[in-house]
């Protein structure tokens, strides 16, 4: 009777252990359980559509964009233009004004036109010198953004995008449906900005340089009417010719 007492005991105890064992491995990082599947799955989900954080924030959500346009006046206070100048590592951007406007494409309403324009003052460093100077850009841009959409009642809602609108898209939205136009309007802003500019005076300089050394080259231009020799710099020396008698 002891013997068959203990026996249950122990069958008791190791079953236990063996269901504890595999609760840890699932609820606590175990290889094989289920929870590091799903953690491991949403962190290549995440991983899959990047979130960065803008210093010039203006978040739309294009489910309120049906076939009206929607716009945005862009002008930036201190505190944008102070962030955003450590990010295009400037000394400081004075002003930065613009304006971004997104709409549907009638024949697409899958892709989204986006376009914009912008005017900035700012105070870059020279490459050459690193002397500081007041710079000042305008421009405008466009891109074209492609919405993914769900299927509806088992059934795949297919857009065809004509080639010509296919070769202008540059990147899909969120699966969040919303886009950051203000994002977009600095990326346009960055690289309308010239990183390899000169200092004024530096650039004057070289063009001093360059008209005086042009002007020089002319002195030495050949004149009508006179005689040029070559001068045969591996030809042996010449004896000198005897005098003439008269």
């Amino acid at each position: 009777m002891g013997v068959v007492f203990h026996s249950f005991i122990f069958i008791w105890v190791f079953s236990y252990n063996a269901l504890a064992f595999s609760q840890n491995s699932v609820t606590n990082g175990g290889r094989l359980g289920v929870r590091d599947s799903i953690i491991s799955l949403n962190a290549k989900k995440s991983r899959a559509i990047p979130t960065t954080s803008s210093e010039l924030s203006r978040k739309f959500s294009l489910d309120n964009l049906r076939w009206k346009h929607h716009r945005v006046v862009i002008d930036a206070d201190d505190d944008e233009r102070k962030a955003l100048a450590e990010r295009l590592k400037l000394p400081q951007i004075q002003s930065l004004t613009g304006e971004v406007t997104c709409t549907r494409l009638k024949d697409v309403p899958t892709v989204i036109k986006v376009m914009g324009k912008y005017h900035t003052t700012v105070v870059q460093s020279c490459v050459i010198s690193g002397n500081h100077f007041d710079a000042e850009y305008q421009n405008t841009f466009e891109t074209y953004l492609r919405e993914e959409r769900e299927e509806k009642d088992d059934v795949m809602d297919i857009v065809i995008i004509p080639e010509e609108v296919e070769s202008k898209i540059d990147e899909d939205v969120p699966e969040s449906g919303t886009i950051d136009l203000g994002d977009i309007f600095c990326q346009y802003v960055s690289l309308g900005i010239d990183p390899m500019r000169k200092h004024p005076d530096m650039v004057a300089w070289d063009e001093m340089k360059t008209k005086s050394i042009g002007s020089n080259s002319d002195e030495f231009e050949e004149e009508e009417g006179w005689e040029t020799s070559v001068i045969e710099f591996n030809s042996p020396p010449r004896r000198p010719k005897k005098p003439k008698k008269f």
